[in-house]
């Protein structure tokens, strides 16, 4: 960022707040929390955002934010985790945000202890789900890592003023972990979804007819749908051996498996599993860019996730769509299902019990209208709008006073002066 550019920005944004958001995705924050940077553009905060380089940045500019590109190591790496802290103080420093709001467990931690270490005026924190590194699994390498981001986050939710949980579980295990004082915490749940992006197909699509070609699905073939990260912990397995079940009885049926690779990851799911597991019944598509369609196209939608998610997207978006879900009943994915209403709860790590519940709904068209039907009903408790004004008023009550916001950049620039 040039200095000269800097100055232009406040000096035409004196009473504008300026919000500095930090994740460790671009694609994560133009696509998990796009409404956000736009609720708070249109409500007339100056936003920055901070992410890893990314085919994605030029998005997240498009939606009206500033990027500033910051190298984050997506696992533990010590030195790169000390010199992402070192570059964001000098950052903060640089944009001089009134707000820093972070996103995820790196800038939660790392990133709230810099933004206090370079004087930021407010510090709110999302915790989008607990992730991996809170699993139920009890490995030498798993406590050490767990034990480590527990005392990072007891440390650095000290600085924050608010910390959005989505999903209560994770708010009252932080709370029972002592990792936050219960006033600072609020629970909103999720990011929130556009009902108008994600619909129900209309009957006779002619884009559901084109992308049954594409793929090479035969028109009448019901589709099962599991969307995500290709990472063991989100049913990879169970959804392949599931599917080699309820195909040896049931001609008419396609399994998908949407989602990339995560070679990076603890828990990744090789490319050459997913590749010798693709047979008639079973395609694996990769990343995709255009999930409203598949999930138009989709009869059922799975998660079985044996790990802390938030509200997983995945399963906002096959609400808004309109379909039935089959996923566990594991702290993020609960909230959005209503047990026999909309779908069924199955245990992580059980291909028998997610075979049966899959074949039941496929077996009963009616009960997969019926299901839809209260799916997209619900949806519109997660409607990013409702969403995004409750978010402003929880986290940005300044947004009401751009006035405090210029004052406070009016005396920063004359303690640096020496200007009274």
């Amino acid at each position: 960022m040039a200095n000269g550019e800097d100055s232009a920005l406040r000096d035409s944004s004196e009473q504008t707040v300026r919000v500095a958001l930090v994740q460790n995705s671009d694609f994560g924050l133009w696509h998990f929390h796009g409404s956000l940077v736009t609720a708070l553009r249109d409500a007339g905060a100056e936003v920055w955002a901070i992410t890893p380089p990314g085919p994605y940045c030029q998005n997240i500019e498009l939606l009206g934010a500033h990027h500033e590109s910051l190298g984050m190591a997506r696992y533990v790496d010590p030195w790169a985790d000390l010199a992402m802290l070192v570059r964001l103080v000098r950052l903060f420093r640089e944009i001089r945000p009134d707000v820093v709001h972070t996103i995820t467990i790196k800038p939660n931690t790392i990133g709230v202890l810099a933004a206090s270490f370079a004087g930021v005026p407010r510090i709110v924190s999302q915790v989008p789900g607990l992730g991996y590194v809170f699993d139920s699994r009890n490995t030498g390498r798993s406590m050490i890592v767990r034990a480590i981001v527990k005392f990072l986050y007891r440390i650095a939710f000290r600085k924050v003023e608010r910390v959005w949980f989505v999903n209560p579980d994770d708010f009252q295990d932080f709370l029972n972990w002592r990792l936050i004082a219960p006033g600072k915490g609020v629970v909103i749940r999720s990011a929130g979804v556009s009902l108008s992006h994600y619909a129900p197909a209309q009957p006779g699509s002619p884009d559901n007819d084109k992308l049954r070609e594409e793929l090479g699905i035969p028109r009448g073939w019901l589709v099962v749908l599991l969307a995500g990260r290709m990472i063991w912990s989100k049913g990879i397995r169970e959804f392949v051996e599931a599917a080699s079940i309820v195909s040896r009885d049931r001609e008419n049926v396609m399994f998908i498996l949407a989602g990339p690779l995560e070679p990076g990851s603890p828990d990744p799911v090789p490319e050459e599993y997913l590749r010798e597991s693709e047979n008639p019944h079973l395609k694996w598509l990769g990343f995709r860019t255009d999930m409203p369609r598949i999930l138009q196209l989709a009869d059922l939608v799975v998660l079985i996730s044996s790990y802390r998610e938030g509200v997983p997207t995945i399963l906002l978006e096959a609400l808004a769509t309109g379909k039935p879900i089959i996923t566990t009943e594991t702290p993020g994915c609960r909230e959005v299902v209503e047990a026999g209403s909309n779908g069924f709860f199955v245990p992580p790590h059980d291909r028998h019990a997610l075979a049966t519940a899959v074949q039941i709904v496929l077996d009963d068209e009616s009960l997969r209208i019926a299901f839809g039907d209260r799916s997209r009903l619900k949806s519109e408790e997660f409607s990013e709008d409702k969403v995004m004004d409750t978010v402003l008023k929880e986290l940005y009550p300044e947004l009401g006073s751009g006035l405090a916001a210029g004052l406070h950049r009016q005396q920063l620039t004359s303690k640096e002066t020496g200007r009274s």
